[in-house]
């Protein structure tokens, strides 16, 4: 989740430098620098900064750097939730920037973000992959006036260079093996004809869905799933000796 949201950021970042160049033709772009954000992160994340060569621009995405982690969280998924139009991706984009910023620049930050966006869910993908992993995610999202925990599916492959990647990214209301579906026919169309192994939770109905989709390959149950479920049996003052036994 954290280089998601890193990445996410810096193309935010990046989006507002090329608006800028465009209404300032005497400067230019002059790389980045780094800069450590702890507020954004348990643990912190490094995003890179870009800068022109005249100094004086200065990326209105920093007003991300006042939220916490849950805001943020919550604001970078729900740019790529399913279905969202140039018009909700402004709309998102409002809360965040508020009003520092004008109508016309977060429409065109929205529209350039929304393209990308698009063209990242209709890549090619390689045609065999080693491994998938597959999970959910639960987090607390915003609707109206009320919060609500929503599942964001997460699918990342290891292809023949062994080189990991990220293939899919949703937010739906529950998990289901029904989404999962979706998400692989999508994987399917965008090339993906061959997968080993796929690595998973439980869910019921996902091992028939992987055989489906991609015959011949294997699902494995995610170990750390496995590890939960034999300690939610166990007494709370044994956990600790059976953690370590496991």
């Amino acid at each position: 989740m954290e280089e998601f949201t890193r990445l996410q950021i810096q193309t935010l970042f990046g989006l507002e430098r090329e608006e800028h160049l465009d209404q300032m033709p005497h400067d230019t772009g002059n790389g980045y620098y780094s800069r450590s954000l702890h507020s954004l992160m348990k643990h912190g994340i490094v995003i890179k900064v870009p800068r022109t060569r005249n100094g004086g621009f200065a990326p209105l995405a920093f007003e991300l750097f006042k939220m916490n982690q849950e805001q943020v969280n919550e604001l970078v998924l729900t740019l790529y939730k399913k279905g969202m139009t140039t018009r909700d991706v402004e709309d998102v984009m409002k809360q965040c920037f508020g009003n520092s910023v004008s109508h016309t620049t977060v429409a065109e930050l929205a529209e350039q973000f929304h393209a990308i966006r698009t063209a990242w869910e209709k890549s090619p993908l390689d045609t065999a992959y080693r491994a998938i992993y597959c999970d959910c995610v639960f987090i607390t999202v915003r609707r109206g006036d009320s919060y609500e925990k929503e599942a964001v599916y997460i699918a990342y492959g290891v292809n023949c260079a062994n080189k990991r990647e990220l293939l899919a990214l949703a937010v739906e209301p529950t998990e289901s093996a029904t989404v999962w579906e979706t998400l692989f026919v999508q994987m399917k169309e965008r090339g993906v004809t061959h997968v080993g192994l796929v690595v998973a939770d439980g869910l019921t109905g996902l091992e028939d869905v992987v055989m489906k989709t991609w015959r011949g390959a294997k699902l494995q149950k995610c170990v750390v799933h496995k590890e939960r479920a034999i300690l939610a049996t166990v007494r709370p003052k044994d956990k600790r000796v059976r953690s370590l036994v496991i």
